[in-house]
């Protein structure tokens, strides 16, 4: 198996939208080789997400379609409780739920379209002795499971 992962709002909708490396990341959890990490409010920030895509025409099926999408994913997730002390506080409410839900699920890697930003709020949040989470574009995250 490997790393305990979040996979951030911009590399799902990618994946939805057409991204190559983001559909490898997602082909990967719905064959179930991934399980990454999701909270209940990160669930809620991907179907958002979705869609904003959606009415946008990225996304055929429109709102109804987009939902159906994001919460089909519960299937291919490890479910994460967001821990009172992994509250993050980010002026982006997406950002902060990727950062919770990592650090709340213990996970090793981000994976993001915004690594710098990420691992800034990511290390920023983080209580001492807490382990460092690094942020992976997609392309990085697949070359280091060798795909």
């Amino acid at each position: 198996m490997y790393d305990r992962i979040v996979i951030d709002v911009d590399v799902f909708a990618a994946a939805i939208t057409g991204d190559d490396a983001s559909r490898s990341i997602l082909a990967l959890v719905t064959s179930r080789e991934l399980a990454p990490l999701c909270s209940p409010e990160l669930m809620e920030v991907y179907a958002r997400a979705l869609e904003e895509h959606a009415l946008r025409g990225a996304i055929a099926g429109g709102r109804d379609e987009a939902r159906k999408i994001a919460y089909g994913m519960a299937h291919f997730i490890t479910p994460v409780d967001i821990d009172a002390f992994e509250l993050v506080f980010a002026n982006d409410q997406a950002l902060a739920a990727v950062v919770a839900t990592a650090r709340s699920g213990d996970a090793a890697v981000i994976v993001t379209f915004r690594p710098g930003t990420v691992a800034g709020v990511a290390s920023s949040s983080a209580r001492p002795g807490t382990p460092v989470i690094e942020a992976l574009m997609p392309d990085q995250y697949l070359r280091r499971i060798g795909r």
